[in-house]
């Protein structure tokens, strides 16, 4: 599974931040367990991005030009109005780490 993680995903874990530090823990958890991907937005994501109108705000919308071109099944945020038009799709990390725990068991 590919996913994308919305930095105030990561930025939850790392400032403990409540009540959202118990699922972007088990969010981080889950992919610290698989092999991670990190990659860059290339020169032509962030012109689409800025471009593309269908979403107003341009990291959002640059996020979902980073999910599309890492093929990503989910992005994963805890402020999906924020990507109401993304074309990747969206998961809260509580989904997401309910999901990962299914798969496990």
């Amino acid at each position: 599974m590919v996913v994308l993680i919305d930095t105030n995903v990561v930025i939850d874990y790392i400032v403990s931040r409540e009540p959202f530090y118990q699922a972007a823990s088990a969010v981080l958890k889950a992919c610290a367990e698989g092999i991670l991907r990190i990659t860059g937005a290339s020169h032509q994501e962030v012109v689409s991005a800025i471009q593309d109108e269908s979403m107003p705000d341009f990291e959002d919308c640059l996020q979902d030009k980073c999910a599309q071109c890492v093929f990503a099944d989910y992005i994963i945020t805890r402020n999906p109005e924020d990507f109401r038009n993304a074309k990747t799709a969206i998961i809260s990390p509580q989904v997401f780490a309910n999901l990962v725990s299914e798969k496990s068991t």
